[in-house]
């Protein structure tokens, strides 16, 4: 027992502070992708994986295909059913262009739920996702590559959140690696984001997944 707790302690110590991995560009700087942004959900929160708690460093970018100038993306700290959280629309224009707050800077948009580019995520309580394929692919994966990957459910409830958003369901995703051996998927449609499941350790399930809650 005391050399589990060890191993595992190891390995949470070993995954502190990942980063996301440089990608290659699939796309412009208005492509729809967007920074990794889990680290920023949690705010400093652990991340609890089969190895053990981690915690995620923000303001990391994953690539040229989502480029945001250093600024992080995902605030939302309440979660909750969708409707739950009455701010809707953009925020205000200084969270949106990345000035901040006249007095209180980009803390208070942060704070108040709002990121930089004006978005809101809430964290998905689902059940154990396993996911179907690892991390390895590079390029833009297509629904039926999506449903190999995350499965009918799971991919029905990613749908959901897409009409819930009025979006279409031309669902199209992409990986982006983290060191040590994990991996985020992001899942955007019409060139707007809609979920993004993280599996830290690599170990083929997700540990955090987050959808957007508002446009």
């Amino acid at each position: 027992m005391r050399g589990t707790c060890a191993a595992a302690a190891l390995l949470a110590a070993g995954l502190a502070g990942l980063t996301a991995m440089p990608v290659s560009a699939q796309g412009g700087a208005d492509d729809g992708w967007w920074n990794w942004a889990l680290p920023a959900v949690l705010d400093g929160a652990p991340l609890k994986t089969a190895g053990g708690d981690l915690r995620l460093r923000r303001g990391v970018e994953p690539g040229d295909a989502a480029q945001r100038d250093g600024r992080r993306d995902g605030t939302d700290r309440a979660g909750g059913a969708p409707g739950r959280n009455e701010r809707r629309g953009k925020g205000p224009p200084f969270c949106r262009d990345g000035r901040g707050h006249p007095v209180h800077g980009l803390d208070w948009c942060r704070d108040k739920g709002w990121d930089d580019d004006g978005r809101l995520w809430q964290r998905a309580s689902w059940p154990d996702v396993i996911l179907g394929r690892r991390g390895t692919e590079s390029g833009a994966l297509d629904r039926r590559s999506l449903a190999e990957i995350l499965g009918d459910v799971v991919l029905g409830r990613v749908d959901q959140r897409s009409r819930y958003l009025g979006l279409g369901d031309a669902l199209v995703g992409r990986w982006i690696p983290v060191e040590g051996g994990g991996s985020v998927l992001q899942v955007q449609s019409d060139g707007v984001p809609v979920a993004e499941l993280t599996d830290a350790d690599g170990d083929g399930r997700v540990d955090g997944a987050i959808l957007l809650e508002a446009l």
